[in-house]
């Protein structure tokens, strides 16, 4: 009989988890999730970094096209110079 009794006993201990260990997992998985949620949204997160590099890229392209747009500008009024006539629109490609 006390060989059936330890069976019965250890067969019963295997099943499921503890829960010690229930716990710890949801310990380190709230852990992880506090350091992701940190890191996506604060002063130095991925969000504020991303809007910061969006808008330096905006600021930039803004400054190539003024430049560019003043560039052309120069180069319609040396044509217009030499040639004494402004130019069609449709010859000035922008």
């Amino acid at each position: 009989m006390t060989k059936n009794c330890k069976i019965k006993q250890k067969k019963s201990s295997e099943k499921g988890i503890t829960i010690v260990a229930l716990a710890i997992t949801i310990f380190l998985l709230l852990t992880l999730a506090g350091v992701s949620i940190s890191s996506m949204v604060g002063e130095d997160s991925v969000v504020e970094s991303t809007k910061k590099g969006v808008n330096k890229i905006t600021a930039e392209e803004d400054s190539l096209q003024n430049d560019l747009n003043n560039l052309l500008n120069k180069v319609d009024q040396e044509l217009r110079t030499e040639t004494q006539e402004p130019l069609p629109p449709e010859n000035i490609n922008y």
